[in-house]
């Protein structure tokens, strides 16, 4: 008896946040709108449950369905978009009416774990566009450079030796981790093993986070962040890491304006402060902004990465055909941006990789900022602090845009670029409507992925897909990795396209034809893919898989 009133508490405590829940998940949908999931009042609370696992099926079967859409998010009211005019008209809409970092902030409970210094000004963002793409061409050497460091240090194989297993995540983040901070903060803090696993555990510290945040009441959010106390640890950790090198950079600038200057991120983040922000040009501000920048970098280029190994791992035959590529390339030109430019099929296989296992069934992302709600020409209204998003898990399996969108085809873009006037439209990180897994628009950074319409046999993986659409008439550039569109979306499309997605492409390649020219890869069952791991609309690489590594003879 005496566990009586605290089973009776806990029963109506439950009782009550279910009820809420409920009310909550059912209040926000439109009864004008298509929703995709149980709809009524008692069984609302089953949607975001059955999204959580379930979401690319949902996404996809209302991408089929409709021209928009509701999907039951957890986190908010969201609008999934598969009509192209809908798509296109959100790319165009400026910010005031709706807009990507609230969506960002708001999805991901970014204020409650970054700070509000953070994200009242985005300036570091500034600096990736604007420094960062442009610094590429001198700095390329130094991630080739850090590439081969990094894989001999993290991969124990020897030439004629026998298979190496590494677990695949793990180790590729490690790897990322290095090679990104060669440009961030140069050598040798990018080896320090204390200051990856820094970066590392913030980035992963990040992520969880915001799943724990997202089931807990939004009004509750800020005392539930106390609990994540590894964010703060991180930080902590961070000034200490960089304090010598932040002190002798900003000395220098101080005393010696003129001299010469370091030329990475961690000096560009100075100099932009100390001009711009003077009030974040500090040692803590320095640190928020670096550990930002190292995980928007690291987290999805590493699963990106890992992904294309899964799939380069299990169909060995697509190795050979891409290595002689890099061989002819690197030979006549060197290791070079300009030969990652000609690495054709490198950057359709990755862009392939991108489409079929891209990190999200839904990007683009868009707060409505606008009080009376944003209103599309067809007379759909989305209500103020609604989302707006793109089915885009629809787009890239759509057979009217990509021919059987199912089977993965490795040189799909690099055929179609080598068309007239079609460099650019089938790179890696080029977007559109039909192109999503990078967003779409202003804020570029998986319906649609799959809709047959779009992509032949969608739910096939063609590694060389892109490649093959490159070579078509008319179609060089735009089937490019980096290349945005309404049609291919993981970067995002537009204004706010990824700002980072000319440096991570970059990287991406290198390390692929790295990976080709030094390593024989396998999965752990020969010819068998790993599986991917979906959270809600979220896409993961398989987090346990190993892939096995051989060295191999390089004349």
């Amino acid at each position: 008896m005496d566990g009586l009133p605290q089973s009776f508490v806990l029963f109506a405590t439950i009782s009550i946040l279910f009820i809420a829940f409920a009310l909550n998940v059912s209040g926000r949908r439109s009864s004008k709108i298509p929703y995709i999931g149980p709809n009524g009042w008692f069984t609302a609370w089953l949607g975001p449950l059955i999204f959580l696992g379930k979401a690319r099926d949902m996404v996809v079967t209302g991408y089929k369905k409709h021209k928009y859409f509701q999907v039951p998010d957890m986190r908010r009211s969201y609008l999934a978009l598969s009509d192209q005019k809908m798509i296109e008209e959100l790319r165009r809409a400026p910010d005031e009416d709706v807009n990507f970092m609230p969506a960002m902030e708001e999805a991901l409970d970014l204020r409650v774990l970054m700070g509000d210094a953070v994200m009242d000004n985005m300036w570091h963002t500034e600096v990736i566009r604007n420094k960062l793409t442009r610094a590429l061409p001198g700095l390329f050497g130094d991630i080739i450079d850090e590439i081969r460091v990094s894989f001999e240090s993290h991969i124990p194989s020897k030439i004629d030796g026998d298979w190496a297993s590494v677990p695949a995540l793990e180790t590729i983040m490690q790897v990322v981790s290095q090679v990104t901070n060669r440009i961030f903060v140069g050598v040798p803090l990018c080896r320090d093993q204390e200051w990856k696993k820094l970066n590392i555990n913030y980035t992963m510290e990040i992520a969880k986070g915001s799943l724990f945040l997202g089931l807990v009441p939004k009004f509750l959010r800020p005392q539930a962040a106390r609990l994540l106390r590894g964010l703060k640890e991180g930080e902590r950790m961070g000034q200490k890491l960089l304090r010598p090198l932040v002190e002798e950079r900003m000395r220098n600038l101080d005393e010696n304006p003129e001299s010469s200057r370091p030329n990475d991120m961690l000096q560009w983040l100075l100099e932009h402060a100390r001009e711009n922000v003077p009030e974040e040009y500090n040692l803590m501000a320095v640190t928020q902004r670096m550990l930002s920048v190292n995980f928007a970098a690291i987290h999805t280029s590493s699963m990106s990465f890992t992904q294309a190994l899964f799939t380069l791992a299990a169909h060995p035959d697509w190795a050979d055909i891409m290595r002689r590529e890099v061989l002819e390339v690197t030979t006549e030109h060197g290791w070079s941006k300009l030969s990652m430019i000609r690495l054709r099929k490198v950057d359709s296989f990755l862009k392939e990789s991108q489409r079929v296992n891209g990190l999200s069934a839904l990007t683009m992302d868009r707060r409505v900022m606008r009080q009376e709600g944003f209103t599309f020409s067809n007379g759909t209204h989305v209500p103020h602090g609604h989302h707006i998003g793109v089915a885009s898990g629809g787009i890239h399996m759509d057979p009217k845009i990509y021919e059987s969108p199912e089977e993965f085809k490795p040189f799909r873009f690099a055929d179609l670029r080598d068309g007239d006037g079609e460099g650019e439209k089938h790179q890696l990180v080029a977007t559109s409507t039909e192109y999503l897994p990078f967003g779409h628009g202003r804020h570029a950074c998986g319906g649609i992925h799959m809709d047959p319409k779009i992509y032949e046999n969608p739910e096939e993986f063609k590694p060389f897909r892109f490649a093959d659409l490159r070579d078509g008439d008319g179609e060089g550039e735009k089937h490019q990795l980096v290349a945005t569109s309404t049609e291919y979306l993981p970067f995002g499309h537009g204004r706010h396209a990824c700002p980072g997605r000319f440096f991570a492409a970059n990287e991406l390649k290198a390390m692929l034809a790295h990976v080709l020219l030094t390593y024989d890869v396998k999965t752990e069952v020969e010819g068998q893919r790993p599986s991917d791991m979906w959270f809600s609309a979220h896409c993961l690489p398989n987090q346990t898989a190993k892939i096995l590594f051989k060295k191999r003879a390089i004349n």
